[in-house]
């Protein structure tokens, strides 16, 4: 017959053991949340390099059809066009009307596709940052 150990002793290896499998449920834990990340940063790493391409190509069409464009009307048209493809919304677009008399043109929907192309890559730049920590 095996010799019992003291009520006290068996507490304590009672507890060990309690912890272990806490330890190892925390351990599954964080590799399911890492993993769930993962997940996240690859769909929206996939997100981003889509919509830039997306856009890119529109910039391309943008750019054959308003050097196509003979009447000032249709170069007009095809900006307003171009500005909603990139997300303007109706009061933009007023604004953006207005503003043809003074500045606007192809120059100023070349900056603003710059700059989202710039926002675009500096997500993309965070996404593979935070990607990185978790390999």
């Amino acid at each position: 017959m095996p010799p019992t150990l003291p009520a006290h002793l068996k507490e304590r290896k009672r507890g060990i053991k309690w912890r272990r499998k806490g330890e190892k449920q925390a351990k599954l834990e964080r590799q399911t949340t890492a993993y769930y990340l993962v997940q996240f940063l690859c769909y929206r790493l996939n997100q981003e390099l889509t919509n830039m391409a997306i856009r890119r190509d529109h910039f391309a069409d943008f750019n054959k059809r308003y050097s196509r464009a003979v009447m000032v009307r249709e170069q007009r048209q095809y900006i307003l066009d171009f500005a909603k493809q990139l997300g303007a919304g109706w009061w933009q677009l007023r604004g953006d009307k207005k503003a043809f008399s003074r500045w606007f043109g192809q120059d100023a929907m070349a900056d603003r596709y710059q700059r989202l192309q710039g926002m675009s890559e500096r997500r993309l730049s965070f996404f593979l940052k935070r990607l990185s920590f978790l390999a």
